[in-house]
């Protein structure tokens, strides 16, 4: 935060029913998420807002007008605060969620990292802050820039798109396709096809079983 004042911390906490054909998405404007795929039949939430001002009751009066927002619109599940008060309000919210195993997420988020473990098809998009994915039962498509990505055990394929940051990715049973510029690419074990499209990217590659096409300038491939 450049903001002055005092940072006043809050929680809230939710538990919702969980619809299996819905996928889960979240969207955060400030802010780090961590999902993780449990044995819970349930999805439970725990929100952290962090307010700076320099008024503790105008603060107060801040977090009880940005409770958690709930939307179900056709098939997915909305979790979100409104972005206009997340960015006027000087709020940071960092999302902690418990889901069923394999569960389907889509993540738009930015200013902060972002932690998927143990979940289905997953869609990201976060810009300035880093991802984390792992266990993933099905397709992962990332979008992100100015913050690292790692990815480890993707039972499907894997579609990056990432500027200004370092990738890793091992155990990847489906095909690789990347675009990248400025930062270094490390791949390992990967069963099927790569297709990587770089610019100002260092690559090194092993244990791919599939081919590898590649087209990178200004830095080494190995």
């Amino acid at each position: 935060f450049l903001f002055l004042g005092k940072e006043y911390n809050y929680q809230e906490t939710l538990t919702l029913e969980n619809q299996p054909d819905e996928d889960l998405q979240v969207r955060n404007f400030r802010g780090r998420i961590v999902i993780t795929g449990t044995d819970t039949q349930e999805i439970q939430v725990n929100l952290k807002k962090y307010i700076i001002h320099r008024n503790k009751d105008e603060a107060d009066r801040i977090e009880a007008g940005t409770p958690i927002r709930t939307d179900r619109v056709k098939d997915s599940l909305i979790l979100q605060m409104d972005r206009d008060t997340s960015r006027k309000r000087r709020i940071r919210t960092d999302w902690e969620i418990l889901v069923p195993h394999g569960k389907d997420v889509i993540i738009h988020n930015s200013y902060g990292s972002v932690k998927l473990s143990s979940l289905g098809k997953t869609d990201v998009m976060n810009h300035y802050g880093g991802i984390s994915a792992e266990d993933i039962e099905g397709l992962l498509n990332i979008d992100g820039s100015y913050g690292n990505i790692a990815i480890q055990r993707v039972s499907g394929s894997c579609f990056i798109n990432s500027r200004h940051a370092s990738v890793k990715l091992e155990n990847i049973q489906g095909n690789v396709q990347i675009r990248h510029s400025y930062g270094t690419i490390r791949m390992k074990k990967i069963s099927r096809d790569v297709t990587l499209e770089g610019s100002h990217s260092e690559v090194k590659a092993e244990a791919v079983k599939g081919t590898l096409y590649l087209e990178t300038s200004y830095r080494n491939i190995a």
